[in-house]
């Protein structure tokens, strides 16, 4: 959200402001990027090609991909026994948690963003697990408001 955006367009409707790219498909619709800081990177690869993007091979599961159960966020956290906060904006831990949703998450489970990881309780955690889920079910539709798109989360 920080660096960028993309846009699924009708082709010809107004640009964004600061749009760095369009690529038009097929079907005349138009994919955008546009962002304020214009220093965000897009790749465009086929699935087989997903290693030669820089750390995507690093990176964890979605937050949202129901495979992530409890079980197996608990056992990830484990690698990362610094700051909590530092371990949910570490894609490495899990995609897709920047800073902002970290705040709203810890603040839901009320977690102490500098407590270290392996010092919280195992209800804390549940407790911290679940609340990933409350707060994306709130703070989507307000980020979709605010920037006046329409944002639908698909878990594949």
């Amino acid at each position: 959200m920080l660096t960028g955006r993309l846009q699924l367009a009708e082709a010809g409707a107004k640009l964004p402001r600061r749009t760095s790219w369009v690529l038009t498909m097929e079907n005349g619709k138009e994919l955008r990027h546009y962002g304020e800081r214009m220093d965000s990177r897009v790749y465009l690869v086929l699935p087989q090609e997903l290693s030669l993007i820089p750390r995507f091979e690093e990176m964890g599961p979605d937050v949202l991909d129901p495979a992530l159960t409890f079980d197996i966020f608990r056992q990830r956290l484990r690698r990362f026994p610094g700051q909590i906060k530092r371990a949910l904006t570490n894609a490495a831990f899990v995609s897709g948690i920047g800073n902002a949703y970290a705040d709203e998450i810890l603040f839901e489970a009320r977690i102490y963003p500098f407590e270290p990881s392996k010092n919280i309780p195992e209800e804390k955690l549940r407790e911290l697990y679940e609340a990933i889920g409350r707060v994306y079910d709130w703070a989507v539709p307000i980020v979709a408001e605010r920037t006046g798109e329409k944002i639908e989360i698909k878990v594949l």
